[in-house]
């Protein structure tokens, strides 16, 4: 078995990081060509952000990013690629009605980040669609 991992800040642009420093980049592109569609994907993060980060062209949280494409189409270019994917949230429940964890809870089935939240979280990963 093989374990990837990425780093992002508040949504996936063009690229993902190795290093938590964000000094070494991936292109999300190659990532999406790099794992097979039936992968699975574990999203992390709270999902809160402000919403033109999300939605807009431009709209990154660092201008670095330079994102063209707003991050919630790369969001909807991941759940399309992979068959099995999640996000866990380790915000409370009773925070996710911001606009932005709304917007990504369509996207992605979010789960919180409790043991309860795993245990739904890999029944949801296991299940063959």
């Amino acid at each position: 078995r093989e374990f990837d991992y990425y780093y992002f800040h508040n949504c996936v642009y063009g690229t993902v990081y190795k290093d938590i420093h964000s000094r070494e980049r991936i292109a999300t592109e190659r990532l999406l060509a790099k794992h097979p569609q039936d992968a699975k994907l574990i999203m992390v993060g709270d999902a809160c952000m402000a919403p033109w980060e999300l939605s807009a062209a431009g709209g990154a949280i660092y201008y670095y990013e330079q994102n063209r494409t707003p991050g919630i189409e790369w969001l909807r270019r991941l759940r399309h690629h992979f068959t099995h994917r999640i996000w866990l949230n380790p915000e409370p429940e009773g925070y996710w009605n911001h606009p932005t964890i709304r917007a990504i809870g369509h996207v992605f089935d979010m789960f919180p980040l409790t043991v309860d939240g795993l245990n739904r979280a890999v029944k949801k990963l296991k299940v063959v669609r």
